[in-house]
């Protein structure tokens, strides 16, 4: 995976049971948490991926911490299980 990575392959969406077309996976992250970051661009192909930036605090903590009350959040998360429902 390393090797991959390095040498700008990308990882396969296979590994994590993405195996078909369609947005499967979406990635949310807000800049201000040190642990959230775009992830779309790890994977090869990543046309089942979708990154979405979303504002959920403005302190390393409420930025970590703030995804589930986010509105964002919640509408996009939801969608995705409708849509893949049906």
């Amino acid at each position: 995976m390393i090797d991959k990575l390095f040498s700008h392959q990308g990882l396969d969406p296979a590994d994590i049971g993405v195996i078909s077309t369609g947005i499967q996976v979406k990635f949310f992250y807000d800049i201000d948490d040190v642990l959230g970051f775009s992830s779309r661009n790890l994977y090869s192909p990543n046309d089942a991926m979708m990154d979405i930036q979303v504002d959920v605090g403005d302190t390393p903590q409420s930025a970590h911490t703030g995804y589930w009350k986010n509105e964002t959040v919640i509408r996009e998360t939801a969608q995705l299980f409708y849509d893949y429902a049906s």
